[in-house]
């Protein structure tokens, strides 16, 4: 029996070595560093797309507010820039109507040639201004001419 005794003590030895810190350390440590690594990797990995992403989603929020902003004062621009053009247009509408004078029943000359028809318009138009209506006009005042003739109409349109 006292080998029996001698032997289940060296097997408790035995046992206690293995159940020792750093005997115990050296054996978790092995079979699972592998693992270990793989999951704090995976789990390092996860956290920095989480991080990527956030911030994307934050960057892409700023650009669409700042997209938007842009979007409205490009159309605020362009609603004030059609009412100038809109302005300007009914101003030189205007101007163009300031001096128009419209003569009727002037007699058509018999030559059938375009700019002597022309001449002969502006002439009888310097006539009425300066012997009859006694204004001085020249002939460089007169802005456009418009007869009868060209555009099938009786009358004759004189714009100072």
């Amino acid at each position: 029996m006292v080998g029996r005794v001698i032997a289940c003590e060296s097997r408790i030895k035995e046992l206690t070595k293995q159940l020792q810190p750093d005997a115990l350390w050296q054996t978790i440590a092995s079979k699972h560093e592998n693992k270990l690594k793989e999951d704090m990797d995976s789990a390092l990995q996860l956290m920095a797309t989480k991080q990527d992403n956030k911030i994307q989603q934050e960057m892409d929020s700023a650009l669409e507010t700042k997209l938007k902003t842009v979007n409205k004062d490009i159309t605020c621009t362009n609603e004030t820039l059609m009412i100038v053009k809109q302005n300007a247009e009914e101003e030189r509408l205007c101007e163009s109507k300031a001096c128009n004078l419209i003569i009727y029943n002037i007699p058509e000359p018999d030559n059938p040639n375009r700019t002597e028809r022309q001449k002969h318009d502006e002439d009888v138009c310097l006539n009425v201004f300066n012997k009859i209506l006694k204004v001085g006009v020249a002939g460089s005042d007169m802005k456009k001419n418009y007869a009868a003739w060209e555009i099938h109409c009786p009358w004759f349109c004189c714009s100072l």
